[in-house]
């Protein structure tokens, strides 16, 4: 391993950082996982599952959960276009 963390709470702390500089972004739990999972940015904004598990639980509207995720995705990749452009400067 490249770096042995003591617990959770100190990959945490690492991911939180790393999500305030754009890097990873935090998913949301699904049904029955403990923890929440995390992706990073480096290649733009990551393909999310079409449909939520929230969304199949309680009825929601597949099609309103497609337009909802669609607009997040390209939120995070507009954030990622911003930040490299940023970060040529």
């Amino acid at each position: 391993p490249i770096y042995k963390f003591s617990d959770l709470t100190g990959v945490e702390t690492v991911l939180e950082r790393f999500a305030s500089r754009e890097l990873v972004v935090k998913l949301e739990k699904s049904a029955g996982e403990r923890d929440h999972r995390w992706t990073h940015l480096l290649t733009g904004a990551p393909i999310l599952p079409i449909a939520s598990d929230v969304a199949r639980t309680s009825g929601g509207s597949s099609d309103l959960i497609n337009r909802i995720e669609t607009l997040e995705s390209e939120m995070l990749a507009l954030r990622a276009e911003l930040e490299a452009i940023k970060n040529k400067r």
